[in-house]
């Protein structure tokens, strides 16, 4: 455990030490019994800074006049909190998904009074210090391949328009080395095509929305892979919501579960540089994937299945091509599920605070969700990265 210790030495005093017949006291004997606990102090501390001012020290020009001891730095110009305090503050609202009443409260139970809005002030001009070096994570982002994407819904509260609620989204990129959040007003395929610089190449994991579409134009020379997670979702509720058809959504799902048990041998054959191990698996994998291919052009053609059945498997042959790319490119996975992860703590904090309040509060939150998800993605301790 990586905790700073504090040693406390446990000792008799003299009267304990002394015999109660003779009066003799026991010596030291050098020998020691240790243990050890782990305590959870938190806790408010008011640091008071006294500047020290000294006189002249000669007629020479340099020693004439008082001079004081310089200010502290502080994050916020005449500010009343630390650096140690708006981390804390950051990590409870974008790491914990704390609404920030909830944080007074806190507060308040260690003694100390703050309003909301006072808060709230501090939060939006540490917004112009954190969304200059979030801005830089998602320029970085937009250089790796493979990518994953995603979309969750955001709403936004108070914005010029007048509106009492507005749907913006999240957008989120996972690259090799960055997570970075994107806020827009709108769910349109524009973002991604915004996103990805013109002449930008590789492959990027979606879900079926048809928004990503547009990355297949003569700009990019980008490829999709679609999720096979997706694809095994529609089957298992097709299974459980209609027990006609339980049997044969069944056999699709074992078919896709053996696929990415496969796959994720091969992968891993891969990585470790198994070279003949690695041969037999992507022999499997390709035999797999050409077993499902003649399975659901035979059950097509045979004529026997009928609506939400018949249409699953439409789906599947139309969204085939990209379904496969992970054959031909082992390293990109079989699924989108790094994008959706990364989604998930947004979909916490917005059933926790609903959303952001402000155009300013929506920016500090997608820059601090960046910047947080990237540090989760590199182990990175989002304290120590914050505090520094």
């Amino acid at each position: 455990m990586d905790l700073p210790e504090q040693t406390i030495h446990h000792t008799l005093s003299e009267a304990q030490r002394t015999c109660p017949i003779c009066g003799k006291l026991r010596p030291e004997s050098g020998l020691t019994e240790e243990s050890e606990e782990i305590q959870w102090e938190v806790g408010l501390v008011r640091h008071r800074h006294v500047r020290h001012r000294y006189g002249p020290s000669c007629d020479c020009p340099a020693g004439r006049g008082i001079r004081s001891a310089p200010k502290p730095a502080k994050l916020i110009p005449k500010g009343l909190f630390g650096v140690s305090f708006w981390v804390q503050v950051l990590l409870k609202k974008f790491a914990w998904s704390q609404p920030l009443h909830r944080t007074v409260a806190e507060l308040q139970a260690h003694g100390l009074e703050v309003s909301a809005g006072t808060l709230s002030g501090g939060l939006q001009k540490i917004k112009d210090l954190v969304q200059p070096l979030a801005g830089r994570f998602v320029l970085q982002s937009r250089e790796g391949s493979p990518w994953q994407m995603d979309e969750t819904r955001w709403p936004m509260f108070c914005l010029p328009q007048g509106k009492r609620r507005q749907q913006w989204w999240f957008w989120v990129v996972v690259s090799p080395e960055v997570t970075a959040f994107l806020l827009e007003p709108t769910r349109s395929g524009q973002v991604p095509r915004d996103f990805f610089a013109k002449g930008s190449e590789g492959i990027v994991n979606v879900d079926r929305y048809a928004g990503y579409l547009g990355l297949l134009g003569s700009e990019w020379r980008l490829q999709l892979a679609y999720c096979w997670s997706h694809q095994r979702r529609d089957f298992i509720n097709l299974g459980q919501g209609t027990p006609r058809w339980a049997s044969w959504a069944g056999q699709w799902v074992e078919r896709i579960n053996g696929l990415f048990a496969r796959n994720g041998q091969r992968r891993q054959a891969r990585f470790q540089g198994q070279a003949g191990p690695l041969a037999a698996l992507e022999a499997e994998v390709r035999r797999q994937v050409q077993e499902m291919k003649e399975t659901l052009e035979r059950e097509l053609a045979e004529g026997q299945l009928a609506g939400e059945p018949q249409k699953l498997l439409q789906s599947l042959r139309r969204h085939w091509a990209g379904l496969t790319v992970f054959v031909e490119h082992p390293q990109v996975p079989m699924d989108n599920n790094a994008a959706e992860r990364a989604n998930r703590p947004l979909a916490v904090a917005r059933k926790n605070f609903y959303g952001s309040g402000s155009q300013w509060s929506g920016e500090l939150a997608c820059a601090c969700f960046t910047l947080l998800a990237t540090l989760r993605q590199q182990g990175i301790c989002p304290r120590r990265y914050f505090q520094a």
